[in-house]
């Protein structure tokens, strides 16, 4: 509730604590609920017509691109110079920054984080100094779009019936178009020379992952596959990912060196999505995810989850991770609107680096990694430490999502580094239960700290 009273979709009042939905929570709410009962894509949806308009399709790229990162630059650089400097040690400064975070949004994180933490030394707070960074990434500064969805509906029969692509907004604001300027620089970009633009130097290529059911049945498949390349004009490449379904590549067109851009799609058909929420490999899967390294996570589940006899369990998951995990989520009605919607998105990205990176700002970009780099760094994610387990477990508790086991782990990698914490403050009950929550510059709510207190440590 906290997450929600903090994106502006509930407002709080009276003692005992009543709660109600805001304008912006009643829009979220509808347009979560529409996308749930898979209403009729044509209704009340623009035609495709306007989005070939430059004007329009401009907008929709501008809103799907910047859904989950408007004025993050902009915000952080501006809170930063209201407060006082803070010497950052460069070991610290230089792990944040590989990650992809400016020097700007770093130190303004090491102020907020010291400001709770006075008594420490500057160097021992990068891992709190990580989890405000990873907040404001995910759930967005109080001034900022707090969430937006790309929505895309497709007609499943393969005529001549007009194709439409809509966005529609959940946030408490609108962005501006300074806004969308000043923080052209949150995405990762392929590398490019002085005066180079990137549609002359690099073409982006679809890869699916070869363990996808439909990229894998042979002839119709590969026909199916064909048929939305010649349509849409676009690249589809199959070839083994080790995570994900789906990703976006640039591919130089000259030297053939290929770096994947800051896109990433799981597919779930709602039988399989019903499954791993039974067996937990739905939370397993999303954070592997978060882990990727890629910015723009996009959840695409296949099929009408009414027809389903766990329909609450799947809207519920796709609500959570919509609304508080901050992904990208995408719905379809069957495979051939799977492919459309893929053959949309790549169109959608294509245009979005090649009318969004000038040359004077494409120097200011963190630099996508190459595939193979990609490859080992996800390769690592398959191996099982003390830390990956100690998440596992913690995501068993109530109110423990991804992106908190995350937190308490950058904090604490170990359930005995946790155990010896709370030790340090024995007889101080009260402490003991807001400890994670302080620490973590709330990214860590109140009721999940007190939670994982009592898993932990309380009898």
């Amino acid at each position: 509730m906290s997450i929600l009273i903090k994106k502006g979709f509930v407002a709080k009042s009276s003692c005992p604590a009543k709660y109600m939905l805001t304008p912006e929570g009643k829009e979220a709410a509808r347009e979560c609920l529409m996308k749930s009962k898979m209403e009729d894509p044509l209704e009340n949806l623009v035609n495709v017509e306007r989005f070939s308009q430059p004007e329009t399709q401009n907008a929709c790229i501008e809103e799907f691109v910047h859904s989950d990162s408007v004025r993050e630059e902009a915000n952080a650089t501006a809170a930063f110079r209201q407060k006082k400097f803070i010497d950052v040690p460069l070991d610290s400064l230089e792990k944040c920054t590989r990650m992809g975070y400016s020097e700007g949004q770093v130190h303004c994180a090491f102020a907020e984080v010291s400001e709770t933490s006075k008594n420490k030394e500057i160097s021992s707070l990068w891992p709190a100094v990580l989890c405000r960074l990873r907040e404001d990434q995910v759930y967005g500064q109080e001034d900022r779009v707090g969430f937006q969805s790309t929505r895309m509906d497709l007609t499943d029969d393969g005529g001549d019936v007009p194709n439409v692509f809509t966005l529609r907004a959940c946030s408490s604001s609108r962005p501006s178009s300074e806004g969308l300027d000043a923080n052209i620089n949150i995405l990762s970009i392929a590398p490019l020379s002085f005066g180079e633009r990137f549609e002359d130097v690099y073409e982006v290529i679809l890869i699916l992952d070869d363990r996808e059911h439909f990229t894998s049945q042979g002839a119709r498949s590969k026909k199916m596959i064909e048929k939305i390349c010649s349509e849409f004009k676009i690249k589809i490449n199959v070839r083994r990912l080790p995570i994900g379904d789906g990703i976006w590549i640039a591919r130089h067109k000259h030297l053939f060196k290929e770096y994947v851009l800051d896109f990433i799609v799981e597919r779930k058909k709602v039988d399989d999505l019903r499954f791993s929420i039974r067996d937990n490999r739905y939370r397993d899967q999303k954070l592997r995810l978060l882990r990727s390294g890629l910015k723009k996570l996009i959840y695409l589940v296949e099929g009408d989850p009414n027809s389903s006899e766990a329909a609450e369990s799947i809207k519920t998951a796709c609500f959570t991770t919509e609304i508080l995990e901050g992904f990208d989520v995408q719905r379809t009605s069957g495979l051939h609107d799977t492919l459309r919607k893929y053959a949309y998105l790549t169109r959608a990205i294509t245009q979005y680096y090649k009318l969004h990176l000038p040359e004077d700002q494409s120097r200011c970009t963190g630099v996508c990694p190459s595939f193979d780099e990609f490859i080992l760094r996800c390769q690592e994610l398959d191996k099982m430490t003390v830390s990956d387990v100690f998440a596992i477990q913690l995501m068993q508790v109530p109110q423990v999502t991804e992106e908190v086991a995350i937190a308490v782990v950058d904090l604490y990698p170990t359930l005995v580094s946790l155990a010896h914490a709370y030790s340090l403050l024995e007889g101080d009950v009260c402490a003991q239960e807001e400890m994670l929550r302080k620490q973590s510059n709330n990214v860590v709510t109140s009721a999940a700290s007190k939670n994982i207190f009592r898993f932990v440590w309380a009898d």
